[in-house]
């Protein structure tokens, strides 16, 4: 060991700080053993090291704590000239938010920013309503907006310190005076000697039990209360929910093994070499007039806007910034996400939403007046997101963008501005649009690969094209360029627009640690607002170059959505930067040349490792020779199928056989992980178990059901999965029948959710307005899947005359249809159970009527058949345990019978009882509710006589003490 540590240059910090000092201490053959087995090992120069060995803490375990502390060295003159810096730490502000739920709070918040930040309101409008001859500090003003939200939250909720990586939920005191006790006990035992060593022995014995008893139970009630506080607000589970998946899926973060310092150091210098614009070619579109050529300010200048001065600044570029409008968009910022460096979220503006929305909009204005943002909002903090491949590469990672909120509000008040004055993207685009999704997208590809094999008689070649990191290479001055083309030249705005993105500083956040900022000569920030459409902009000119070549088979559509228009082909499909090219072999390898020389003149590249070919004739050597598809020299990969924009396809199309296969591994894991953080039978209650289920995984695998054509066997496979799901959830065995689960829970078949989807994909399609690709495919193409199958459903062709116009009366149908479909399969069902159970859409009473874990799960397991479980003999030796054998077991009191409601011929009674269970969370416990319970009881207890279930003294008293106090 000592040669292997000299050829790596460590050092073992044991022997010069604790020298001899045993780390696990044992006994072995009634004698006591020790060793030295646990070392720090170091490269590095400390200053003042102090290793602590623990040797009187009771740890249940042979090893003993270590602890070591240090400083680091200061690296000498010599070496901090040629090594750069550490990384700064970059602590989060914290504050006790939750807090701000609470009206007092809250009210004192909102009172503490409204007198605070009202001479700020009246220095911004003065500055906007009368200019300067300069440019006014507004770097200054948005620290001192920043300020007053602090201090209003400091003296409102307080700030938070983060909690320590020990710190437990289900902690007391009780139990750290027990861990304490422990301690105590295991030191007298060490120090003592004869006969008192077997007494602190025996005494430190005792003491572990106990603690370890006392933290078992302290765990399982803390538990508890954490499942009922989910279950009393549906909101707050989800939020929940959310954010245990998350902790429980395996992500990888990007790491170094010199430290977060050097991690944030090697991540920062390969983003500076992809933001360098090293493939930026020589000729380029001019560089946008900078504001001081402009004549500042630009714009506002004016009196008071009629009616608005009060509350909104002058100008004609007001309605851009009215504070009803800010005060729209703060309410529509999502909440839990991360902040950028001013520590500002949005749970800390909607509080204050009324009064800070007529601030911001004359800071808005002002930064507009003289084309200039905060450098804070400018700002952006990146942190790297791993896509797949190596972790250890930075290559291999997404940089997302942690920009300010008051950044995201300014972009969302220019989209609408942004949007008017943009280039007409082209058709070929459903990226990010409006009234346009993937789904749409997808069903457009398998609509032109069936439109050209009906023209062609052979399927056509597609290339699913992948640019190599999209965002970050964009050529800002294309964007500037068209936008200044398309009319945008002349308005305030876009001097604004340009400063925001052009005059950013970018630095890499990992572990806490952020690097040096840089500023970017390419890209546009992913994460930010408007860089989708920024983007969609940027490489609108590729389709039209590209239907310069297309194949004499390809469709055709109304260049404008008109039947006057000319017709234009669509031999290439985008999405964003995904990009898919349709045609004969020939015409493909043009397009990829005109790819190949479009993305030469704009400055970005495609990846050919990434993209794919489906189609590729390669069945004679001559042929698939001269059609070899290539970019850069790089042959493409020959696929059999690929996955477009989550959707798999094969050569004839859409393949709805490949859907359930592509979806199934992530579905099991996603249960999976939920059914490790409470989504079982001990965790969660059954009613939140199946909203948790709709909500997470019933739409990992709904995505894509409504464009696919399945055949009834593919549907009864999708069922399966469901009931694969539904089983985990319960504890069922592999073959338990899930009906009884979905109908108490009101969960749908998957055959009614695919006649729900494709009802609601088909509803949407006719109101898609006519320029949309999905409109123009519909009405040019004879055979479209959209009106030949999919319309054809039976939900579909139920819908009433006309269709119902909103979402609410849509459900209600969907309500009423399933009902009927309920009614039909309750009375020719010759399942037993779900015979028994309540004949109405609706969530069965046992799941949310006033009870203890254990009565709830007797009513559950009776509902689903698990009692009596399996026709064994009963304990009272005269039949097997049925349900008929319990109507005149001796072992069950004949009186508890009789306790319960009288049951029509045929039924049983204690299925009759439970569906005579008043609906409503408010309903009044029945008299025969505790007979119920207990019935249920000796039942359980009946079935498994091996166990010991002790009796309830006052069963269903939880029921009925509620039921005694609302009517008191």
């Amino acid at each position: 060991m000592a040669r292997w540590l000299a050829d790596r240059s460590l050092t073992v910090l044991n022997g010069p700080l604790a020298h001899g000092i045993p780390t696990w201490v044992g006994f072995r053959d009634d004698r006591e053993m020790s060793s030295i087995i646990d070392m720090f090992l170091t490269n590095a120069s400390l200053l003042s090291p102090r290793l602590d060995i623990a040797s009187d803490l009771s740890l249940g375990s042979d090893h003993r704590l270590l602890t070591l502390s240090f400083s680091f060295a200061q690296s000498s003159a010599s070496e901090s000239s040629s090594v750069t810096p550490d990384a700064s730490l970059h602590p989060r502000r914290l504050w006790n938010l939750s807090r701000l739920g609470e009206p007092d709070p809250c009210q004192l918040y909102q009172d503490t920013f409204r007198s605070s930040s009202a001479p700020l309101l009246s220095q911004l409008k003065r500055l906007v309503q009368h200019p300067p001859s300069s440019r006014p500090p507004i770097d200054d003003l948005n620290a001192s907006l920043n300020n007053i939200i602090y201090r209003s939250l400091d003296s409102s909720v307080g700030d938070r310190p983060p909690r320590p990586s020990h710190w437990k939920k289900y902690w007391t005191q009780q139990l750290q005076d027990a861990a304490d006790y422990r301690n105590r006990c295991y030191r007298r035992w060490r120090r003592a000697f004869g006969i008192d060593k077997v007494y602190w022995w025996h005494q430190h014995q005792q003491a572990n039990t106990s603690f370890r008893q006392a933290v078992l139970d302290a765990k399982r009630l803390s538990w508890q209360a954490f499942c009922k506080s989910l279950e009393s607000d549906f909101t707050k589970a989800i939020s929940k929910v959310k954010q245990l998946k998350r902790r429980h899926q395996s992500s990888a973060s990007f790491s170094h093994p010199d430290g977060p310092s050097k991690a944030v150091e090697v991540m920062a210098s390969h983003l500076a070499s992809v933001f360098d614009g090293s493939l930026l070619p020589s000729t380029r579109p001019s560089p946008p007039p900078s504001p001081s050529s402009l004549g500042l300010p630009l714009g506002l200048h004016g009196s008071s806007p009629s009616g608005t001065s009060p509350s909104g600044p002058s100008s004609s570029s007001s309605y851009l910034f009215a504070p009803l409008t800010i005060h729209t968009y703060i309410g529509q910022l999502p909440t839990r996400k991360a902040p950028g460096t001013d520590h500002i979220k949005a749970e800390m503006l909607k509080p204050i939403s009324t009064d800070l929305s007529h601030l911001l909009s004359w800071f808005f204005s002002l930064c507009c007046q003289w084309s200039y943002v905060p450098s804070l909002w400018r700002h952006a903090q990146v942190f790297p997101i791993f896509k797949k491949g190596d972790p250890s590469l930075p290559s291999n990672y997404r940089p997302i963008s942690l920009t300010s909120v008051f950044r995201k509000l300014l972009e969302l008040s220019l989209a609408p501005w942004l949007a008017s004055v943009s280039p007409q993207l082209d058709l070929a685009q459903g990226g990010f649009r409006p009234r346009r999704s993937a789904l749409d997208q997808a069903l457009c590809l398998h609509e032109l690969m069936q439109s050209y094999y009906r023209r062609s008689h052979r399927f056509p070649v597609v290339a699913f094209l992948d640019i190599k990191s999209a965002y970050d290479t964009v050529d800002r001055r294309v964007i500037w360029d068209a936008l200044s083309r398309s009319g945008a030249g002349s308005s305030p705005c876009l001097p604004l627009l340009v400063h925001l993105f052009d005059d950013v500083s970018v630095s890499v956040l990992v572990s806490n640690h952020s690097s040096a900022p840089f500023s970017p000569v390419t890209g546009v920030l992913q994460g930010s607002v408007l860089s989708p459409h920024l983007y969609s902009v940027y490489i609108n000119t590729l389709p039209s170059l590209l239907r310069q070549v297309a194949a004499p088979a390809t469709h055709l559509v109304p260049s404008s959505g008109s039947a006057d228009a000319g017709m234009v082909p669509v031999n290439s499909l985008l999405f964003a930067d995904d990009v898919a090219v349709i045609g004969s072999a020939k015409s493909v390898k043009e397009m990829l040349k005109l790819c190949e020389d479009h993305s030469l003149s704009l400055g970005y590249r495609w990846n050919p490792l990434k993209c794919a070919v489906l189609n590729h004739p390669t069945s004679s050597s001559s042929s698939s020779g001269s059609t070899q598809l290539s970019l850069y020299g790089t042959s493409l990969p020959l696929v059999d199928k690929f996955v477009y924009l989550g959707m798999p396809f094969v050569k004839t199309g859409l393949s709805a056989a490949s859907v359930l296969s592509l979806r199934s591994p992530g579905v099991l894991k996603l249960m999976s992980i939920l059914n490790l953080i409470g989504v079982n039978r001990q965790g969660f209650s059954l009613l939140l178990c199946s909203r948790i289920y709709a909500t997470f995984v019933r739409p990992k695998f709904e995505y894509g059901l409504a464009i696919s054509k399945f055949t009834t066997a593919q549907v009864k496979e999708i069922e399966r999965l469901q009931d694969r799901c539904l089983r985990m959830m319960v504890g069922g065995h592999a073959t338990s029948s899930t009906s009884v689960i979905k109908h108490v829970t009101t969960l749908p078949s998957m055959h009614h959710r695919i006649d729900v989807l494709t009802t609601r994909f088909c509803l949407r399609a006719r109101s898609l307005p006519r320029s949309c690709l999905l409109s123009l495919m519909v009405s040019s193409v004879p055979a479209c899947r959209l009106t030949i199958h999919l319309q054809n459903n039976p939900l579909f062709l139920a819908l009433p005359s006309p269709a119902p116009s909103s979402d609410t009366r849509l459900k209600t149908f969907f309500r009423q249809y399933r009902e009927r479909q309920l009614t039909s399969l309750v009375t020719s069902t010759t399942q037993v159970l779900l015979r028994a159970c309540r004949p109405a859409l609706v969530v069965d009473p046992i799941l949310y009527v006033p009870a203890t874990r254990a009565e709830r799960s007797l009513l559950v397991r009776w509902r689903l058949g698990w009692l009596p479980g399996k026709p064994e003999d009963c304990p009272c030796g005269r039949d097997r345990r049925s349900r008929r054998h319990f109507l005149e077991c001796d072992l069950i009191p004949s009186f508890l019978w009789s306790d319960l409601p009288r049951c029509p011929p045929g039924s049983y009674p204690i299925d009759f009882a439970l569906s005579s269970l008043p609906l409503g969370r408010s309903a009044r416990c029945p008299p025969w509710w505790s007979s119920l319970l207990l019935m249920l009881w000796y039942i359980q207890r009946l079935c498994r006589p091996d166990r010991y279930y002790p009796i309830d003294s006052s069963p269903g008293a939880s029921w009925y003490s509620r039921s005694a106090r609302r009517s008191d």
